[in-house]
């Protein structure tokens, strides 16, 4: 049986591009949109971002289903991509230091946010 909740299904169509695992990741991809690109993935999954959050949060981190996890990384990508959408309105951050160039200053797998 899915974990899935069906009105989640309604967003699958972003998972493949949109739904993805690191914030280098989801910084690429929003410097490589445009702002039409991200006011849509806003637009559909604003409505559902708080039962996202919930559903997630109902489990223990390390007992999410694997089903669930696109959304998850679906959520990241709003919050990493809301300034850039509801502030400066353009996929670039004037001003702001170019994420891609940071490096971690812990290395332990375990503790680095995926």
């Amino acid at each position: 049986m899915s974990t899935v909740p069906e009105k989640f299904h309604a967003v699958d169509h972003h998972l493949a591009r949109w739904a993805l695992p690191n914030q280098v990741a989801r910084v690429e991809a929003r410097l490589a949109s445009t702002i039409e690109e991200l006011d849509e993935l806003h637009r559909d999954v604003m409505p559902l971002l708080q039962e996202i959050v919930e559903t997630l949060g109902s489990y223990p981190l390390a007992d999410i289903p694997e089903e669930l996890v696109p959304y998850g990384h679906l959520a990241l990508m709003i919050a990493d991509t809301d300034f850039a959408v509801n502030r400066v309105r353009q996929p670039e951050i004037p001003f702001a230091i170019d994420l891609r160039t940071m490096e971690p200053i812990v290395t332990d797998p375990d503790f680095l946010w995926n």
